[in-house]
């Protein structure tokens, strides 16, 4: 397995919101599009047929000042749907990995590691927030994304 370089990557991606910011040598950064909560119980079977996802509330996120271009979410301790606004088109022979931004384990959130390996899965992750309250703005890049191709 190769690790692409984060350019190659970025080619892969679409809706970046800021390339300059987001690509790195061997990473891209994934923003948050949305957060939403799980309110409802969800439930899955061995066969698909009793699958059922459980209802996700949207949290709007707030202006700190009226003049904000883009606003915030404040996230007590839990855990939360979060969507990103990149998209992934992976090639054949290609595994992506998302793993939780260096920034986002300093404010006390993390999420589990994803491997993708479909070509348009969809990119979410369930963050957990631990204890203390956290601020997240919009388009915050929250994760890394790393490809790698099988040789």
């Amino acid at each position: 397995m190769v690790i692409l370089e984060g350019a190659r990557v970025a080619k892969l991606l679409s809706n970046l919101v800021y390339e300059k910011k987001q690509v790195h040598e061997r990473s891209v950064d994934l923003t948050v599009k949305s957060l939403a909560r799980l309110a409802t119980t969800g439930s899955i079977d061995f066969g698909g047929s009793e699958y059922a996802t459980g209802e996700k509330v949207p949290l709007i996120p707030g202006k700190m000042t009226a003049d904000d271009k883009y606003g915030w979410w404040l996230l007590a301790a839990g855990e939360f749907i979060a969507e990103y606004n990149e998209r992934l088109s992976l090639p054949p022979e290609h595994l992506a990995i998302i793993q939780p931004h260096e920034r986002l384990l300093e404010i006390g959130v993390t999420h589990g590691t994803r491997v993708l390996t479909e070509p348009d899965e969809k990119l979410v992750s369930l963050i957990h927030v631990c204890q203390a309250d956290v601020r997240i703005k919009e388009n915050a890049r929250i994760s890394k994304l790393i490809v790698l191709r099988h040789e």
